[in-house]
Parts: C-alpha cells; structure tokens; sequence
C-alpha cells in the first residue's frame, strides 16, 4: 500500500466534514441536560481556574482537561460545547490525514464514517473528558505513523492528564519504545528523548501538585477503590454497548478496514493497538471496580477515529474486491455494469441504515434531578433568600444558584451531621447524591433532627430544609 501525502482534502472532504459538524452543532443547540454531571463539575473547575490558577492542579479535574476548556469555561457552557465541536473537526482532519499517510485516495470517507458512529454524534458536542483524550490519541498516532517520535511521545504523555486511564497508554508506549530499541539496538539518545517526553507531562504536574499541597498528585492511582458504590461488570461487559455505539454499518466496514491493513500492509496493524489497549484497560477497570468506574460506554468514545480510519480503507477497497468477484462469472460491459449496481446498492443500504441511526439520535434533556436543582434556585430568587447559606450535594445547583454563600458537598462527603450546620441555614437534599455525600433523607425527616422542610421539586427529586 503506498504512503500518499495527506494533503489532498478535496470540495467533497469538507462538505461531508461541515454537514457533520452542522448535526453535531443542531443536537447541541437543542440539547439542555448532559450525558454526565462530570460535565458540569469540570467546568466549574475550568472556571474557577481563571480566579486561582491552583485549580488547574485540581485532581479530580486534570490540568489536560481544565486547560484545554480553560477559555470556553469562562463563557459559559454552552462555549464549551462549541469548542468540543471544534475539536471533533479536528479530529476528523487528522484521522483522514493519518488514513491519507497509509494508503487511503478518498479521504472524504473518514469524516462520512466518524459521523456515521451514533456515540459520536450523541457525545460529539458535549464537553466531555473524552474530546481532548480523544484528540491527543488521534494526534499521537498520527505522529507516530510519521516517525515523529518525540511529539508522539509528547501526545501519549499527556493522556493521563486528561483522564486516569490514559496512564495505561504511557506506559504501554515507553515499553514499546524500550522493546524496539532493544531489538534494534539504534542510538540511545533518541530513546531517552522519547522516554522524557512520554513521561515530563505528569512529572511536571507532581512537581507543581507537591509544591503546592506537600504530596504527589498521582498519589490517587495508589486508590485503586476509593468507593464500591459503582459496582463492577464482567469480562463483556463493554462489548454489546460498544458495538451499538459505533454501528453495524461502521462496525462491519471498520473489520474488513483490518482484513486490508493486513493483506497489503501488515506492519500498520500496529497503529490500531492504542484503541485495543484503550478497549482492555477499561474492561479491566471495571471488571475489578476500579478508580469508580461507572462502566459507561461513552469512556470509550476515544476510539471512534479508529473505527472511521479502518472502515474508511474498507470503503475504498469494497467496489475492487465486488468487480474481481464477478469477474469470475462475468466479463466486459457487462461486468462494469455489474460492479455499478452492486456498489450502489451496497452502498445505498449501508448509508441509509447507517444514517438512519444517525438521525435517530437525540439531544440530551434535562433529567428530573436537573429540573429539581433548577426549580430550587428559583425558589431562592423568588423567596429573596440568595444571601442564605445553603447546603447542597449536586453539581446542578452549584451552577445555576445565583446566590453567593453555598456549601458544596463534594463526592465523598464532608461528614456532616446536624449540629454541624449552621441555625437558618437551608439543607438541599438531592435524589442522586443527597444520601451518599450529604445527611440521608430520613435522618433530615426525622423527630427531632433539628430540620424543618420547607419544599418539594420534581416529584422529591428535591428536597429543602431549614435548620432551626
């Protein structure tokens, strides 16, 4: 398979790039929930970052995360949100580029097949963790099917502040580029490069981390289980949702994708091993219940590009390996005409199946402990209440409370009990985390407990309290 310079993004490239885009900007307009309350809780970070920078250190964050939204978060979500579609553009252009560097002559197939994937589409315009991690990678490996081994390892390096588990992928490229070394025995100088690179990004952040707390920020990885409440999952767990999110279409295209990597050029094989890895370090995470893992399938939506490259290369090769098959029973005219149809109709079905899916998706509404959280700050705005101090456990209220003394409950608790809160102040219980961070239900209901409730939202997905 001939290397092809990836600089041939023809009119066609770019209207399917931008009508992808225009999907993933209508679904943001329209969408008023999110996918994860993470969502909100990193933008608060990102934007708290701007008044004290020490939030960029912030753990639970990830300096990659926070800087990459850092300029968006001070606008407003919704910026945020366009930013992340930016990105997935950009990611797009690079995958093609990287398909462009292994063979691919029509690199409009790689945006048309990154589109096609419903978890893209869905996931895409939300400013997730999983857009910059999902970036570095592609950039890694793009640079890396360049031979540029210093930015490869530059890219890699900063997956782990951007999400725990990119510390797999690191790891996983620094053995690799000692393996290689060993078994090629080139100059040493280019390995330790290499290996500084992969590793300066999370020693940078521990150097600043302990020079402003006094302890290591990746002191958190030795907590394998800082909590059971997530659970755990089997071996399979992530293999049905996994393939609903990227399609039949994309899935099927992206297997034959494999079948010519490795027909003409086997070596390229190598280049999908990140998405494998990526693949097995969240299978075993939450077969074992680790770093609460929630098991979600949008984890692995870093993956995407992926399956775009691969299904991409199978979609260029499909019409050549329909005309040698009927060559075999027809020839001349008739074959040419032959091989048209079938493309057409193979096609056709794929992309109205495949756009059918796509087109099925829908924007994120607001869940009832959303409209809860935001009915309770209203109730504060027309109580005249915003200069109360308010207990509150979910990350929805901290961001649409217009008042300026809220206690935030973060996850884990702050051990609160009753006698800890302060008299006139108010107590917002929350369906989702009020139990598990904040004082139980009952114990607020409770004879005695020193708590007076004062409102209903949403059907109890909240409830407030005045402590007397």
């Amino acid at each position: 398979m001939p290397t092809i310079a990836p600089t041939r993004y023809n009119l066609l490239f770019w209207i399917v790039l931008l009508l992808g885009a225009g999907w993933l900007a209508y679904l943001g307009s329209q969408s008023y929930g999110t996918p994860l309350h993470d969502e909100i809780s990193h933008h608060l970070i990102s934007r708290a970052a701007w008044s004290d920078p020490l939030y960029i250190l912030d753990v639970w964050g990830r300096p990659g995360n926070t800087l990459f939204y850092l300029l968006p978060s001070a606008i407003s979500v919704g910026a945020r949100r366009w930013w992340a579609i930016a990105a997935c553009v950009l990611i797009a252009i690079i995958a093609a580029r990287t398909a462009a560097k292994l063979g691919l002559r029509h690199l409009w197939l790689v945006p048309l097949a990154f589109w096609l994937q419903p978890w893209v589409v869905q996931l895409g315009y939300t400013s997730i963790t999983q857009i910059p991690f999902m970036l570095a990678l592609t950039l890694g490996i793009d640079q890396w099917v360049s031979g540029r081994r210093g930015w490869v390892s530059l890219c890699f390096g900063m997956l782990p502040l951007i999400r725990h588990e990119g510390l797999a992928l690191t790891v996983a490229w620094m053995v690799y580029l000692v393996i290689e070394w060993l078994l090629r025995r080139k100059a040493l100088r280019p390995l330790l490069l290499s290996l500084f690179f992969a590793a300066m990004p999370m020693l940078v952040w521990n150097v600043l981390f302990f020079m402003a707390y006094g302890r290591f920020a990746s002191g958190n990885l030795i907590n394998l289980r800082p909590t059971d409440i997530y659970g755990s999952g089997d071996w399979l767990h992530f293999v049905l949702p996994m393939f609903a999110s990227v399609g039949l279409v994309i899935l099927v295209f992206s297997g034959l994708g494999l079948v010519r990597l490795a027909s003409e050029r086997r070596s390229a094989l190598i280049y999908v091993l990140p998405a494998v890895l990526y693949f097995i370090a969240h299978t075993l995470i939450y077969r074992f219940g680790l770093f609460a893992s929630g098991g979600y399938v949008l984890f692995l939506l870093p993956m995407a590009p992926t399956y775009a490259l691969l299904a991409a290369l199978a979609g260029e090769c499909v019409p050549d390996w329909i005309e040698r098959l009927e060559g075999r029973w027809l020839s001349g005219q008739v074959r040419r005409i032959a091989k048209l149809a079938t493309v057409g109709v193979l096609f056709g079905a794929a992309l109205l199946y495949a756009g059918a899916t796509v087109s099925a998706v829908r924007p994120w509404l607001r869940q009832p402990n959303e409209v809860a959280m935001e009915q309770a700050a209203q109730w504060f705005v027309d109580q005249n209440a915003l200069d109360t101090k308010v207990y509150s456990s979910h990350v929805w209220f901290w961001w649409v409370y217009t008042g300026s003394d809220v206690i935030r409950i973060p996850d884990g608790g702050l051990g609160l009990t009753a006698d800890d809160v302060a008299r006139g102040s108010y107590w917002l219980w929350d369906k989702n985390y009020g139990d598990l961070n904040g004082i139980a239900l009952e114990t607020l209901r409770a004879p005695g407990s020193g708590f007076v409730e004062i409102a209903r939202f949403a059907n109890d997905e909240g409830v407030l309290f005045r402590r007397e």
